[in-house]
């Protein structure tokens, strides 16, 4: 509800009683951006969670959520940047390389793009989008017959995903 819930409600108004009442921690910077996503809010939400970050900089997920505002802001750069630190402190995390790969990939950067689809499914092998990704990835680098045995695995671990085979 939390993106059409009238704030003069009392729900409205509890809710913004709880988010207030929590902003002063990281925890709490993340909720008030979470909700300012839900809103459109997209600027205000990056505050909250850049406010987030700093009181809390050795969190990744905070990073990673930083990183995904600054994609939609269009700021490919800068979200990089967010994912790079997200992965320095969470090195193993297949997700925040899938993420970092994907940031890559709107800059233009394909080695690096494939280096890091690499290690997300050497650190998840069952990491479906990672491994369609990479097969994407390999194909257009001119590398087809990598790109099948990618693409296989990706179907293996998610046989549901009509997507993948297509």
């Amino acid at each position: 509800l939390a993106p059409s819930l009238p704030l003069d409600s009392l729900a409205g108004t509890e809710l913004l009683h709880m988010l207030n009442h929590n902003a002063d921690q990281p925890a709490g910077q993340m909720q008030l951006g979470a909700f300012a996503l839900t809103r459109g809010q997209t600027t205000n939400a990056l505050q909250h969670f850049q406010t987030a970050a700093r009181w809390d900089p050795f969190s990744p997920g905070i990073h990673h959520e930083a990183a995904i505002v600054l994609s939609q802001l269009g700021r490919p750069r800068d979200a990089v940047s967010e994912l790079q630190e997200a992965v320095r402190l969470a090195p193993r995390d297949a997700e925040f390389r899938f993420k970092l790969a994907l940031a890559w990939n709107e800059l233009g950067d394909t080695a690096k793009v494939l280096a890091e689809l690499e290690t997300a499914v050497k650190l998840d092998p069952r990491h479906a989008r990672a491994a369609y990704n990479l097969g994407l990835a390999r194909n257009a680098a001119g590398n087809p017959s990598g790109a099948i045995q990618a693409l296989f695995a990706a179907e293996s671990a998610a046989p549901e995903d009509a997507a993948i085979p297509y």
